[in-house]
């Protein structure tokens, strides 16, 4: 039988920008930029919540280290997928929460099948760290039967 899992999909489509960790130095000087509230430091990066990023750009004229870039944002959830929002403003690139029932095995593989985080789901929530991936959509399984999908964007 399907376990109830809610699969975390970003629900933007279009053009958004991304923050490179390689080239920020966690300055700031984009933060006040945003008119939307996109932007945040976690960490020692800048990072920018592609649900509140409206694509307008202006964050990119006052990074002095030009560490954001446009980025084409293709995927989309499913027909009737649940959409999860992140629980706070400004998640974690990579970081997500699944509702699972207590106990559950909840996994994450690569379009290749193989595995790349797992976890039991301790009291209806499971927490999944995919940042060291590459962007790209990755499946989620709950004891053993497909839940539905995650994407994790460019970074």
């Amino acid at each position: 039988m399907p376990v109830p899992l809610l699969a975390a999909i970003v629900s933007v489509l279009g053009w958004i920008y991304q923050v490179d960790p390689a080239i920020c130095n966690g300055c700031g000087n984009c933060i006040w930029s945003c008119p939307e509230g996109a932007l945040s430091i976690q960490g020692y990066d800048a990072v920018i919540d592609p649900e509140l990023c409206t694509g307008c750009g202006i964050c990119v004229n006052y990074c002095p280290r030009g560490a954001i870039y446009r980025t084409w944002y293709t995927s989309a959830p499913d027909e009737g997928m649940p959409v999860i929002h992140a629980p706070s403003p400004n998640p974690t690139a990579g970081v997500f929460t699944v509702s699972a029932p207590e106990g559950c095995l909840v996994e994450v593989v690569d379009m290749a099948g193989r595995l790349v985080a797992s976890t039991t789901s301790p009291g209806g929530e499971a927490s999944l760290d995919i940042s060291g991936q590459a962007p790209g959509t990755y499946s989620v399984i709950a004891s053993g039967e497909p839940a539905g999908p995650v994407v994790l964007l460019e970074r």
